[in-house]
């Protein structure tokens, strides 16, 4: 029996752990976390799940995880910042996760604008919503769905090519309550580095996978193409287009473009 699963809070947390509710099933750590906002949930507050049945990833997507094999949790942020800054919610989120995966051997870069790879396969998506106060951050929500101990006959076909988890890169199970430990301790850090003024682009930035590829964007209806050249200040993905102009790009589905031999 795993002693840290379900995960206890962290006693050492300056904000983030230190109120956590763990749910053996829920629908989304998302809709949970938002209803104990809604209802003065303080800083720092964590909703972690065992499994999700509604489990939400970008726009319409669904995020699929058998039971018992992922991190599947929220964390709650409640900074009065400018609506422009929620970004770096997300960008200290992959840093936390990424120091996590490379302190077990697993070495992660970031694929614009919200998904860990290792690779060209996924092992962890974040999510990042916000309410606002005017045009300030009432409170965000960042959910984030790591996989640890998922094998590749858990997957779909379709998805066997796409995505990892930490069991396929290191070959064996790995402990998910000292995983989430690991990562919340990290993101603690980096949220007490960030309202003391610390800026997360640079660093991004760097571990940047995405950066230097040919891609296309799907925005909405329509698909955009170009080099990925740069990210700006608040994430923006910069695009190089064939015909030299450039244009920024703020949110979409990144495909990297192969070229065939």
């Amino acid at each position: 029996m795993n002693p840290l699963w379900p995960p206890a809070p962290l006693e050492s947390s300056t904000a983030v752990g230190r109120w956590l509710y763990y749910k053996e099933e829920t629908g989304s750590t998302q809709a949970d976390l938002r209803e104990l906002a809604l209802r003065g949930a303080k800083d720092g507050t964590v909703v972690v799940a065992d499994y999700q049945n509604a489990g939400r990833g970008r726009g319409s997507n669904k995020w699929l995880a058998p039971k018992g094999c992922c991190l599947l949790f929220s964390w709650l942020a409640r900074f009065p910042a400018p609506m422009s800054f929620a970004s770096r919610f997300t960008m200290l989120s992959a840093l936390a996760v990424a120091d996590a995966l490379g302190a077990i051997g697993v070495e992660a870069g970031i694929k614009w604008p919200n998904d860990l790879t290792v690779g060209d396969r996924k092992i962890c998506g974040i999510l990042t919503e916000t309410v606002a106060d005017g045009d300030k951050v009432d409170f965000a929500l960042i959910g984030i769905g790591l996989n640890v101990n998922l094998v590749e006959e858990d997957l779909p076909n379709e998805l066997r090519r796409m995505a990892t988890s930490v069991a396929m890169e290191i070959g064996g199970e790995s402990d998910r309550g000292a995983l989430l430990v690991e990562v919340l301790g990290n993101i603690d850090e980096r949220y007490a580095a960030l309202k003391s003024g610390w800026n997360p682009v640079q660093e991004w930035k760097r571990r940047m996978m995405t950066l230097g590829e040919a891609v296309c964007v799907n925005v909405g209806g329509d698909r955009i193409c170009g080099t990925a050249e740069d990210v700006g200040e608040h994430g923006e993905l910069v695009l190089r287009k064939p015909d030299g102009d450039s244009v920024e790009v703020w949110s979409g589905l990144v495909e990297v473009v192969r070229l065939r031999a």
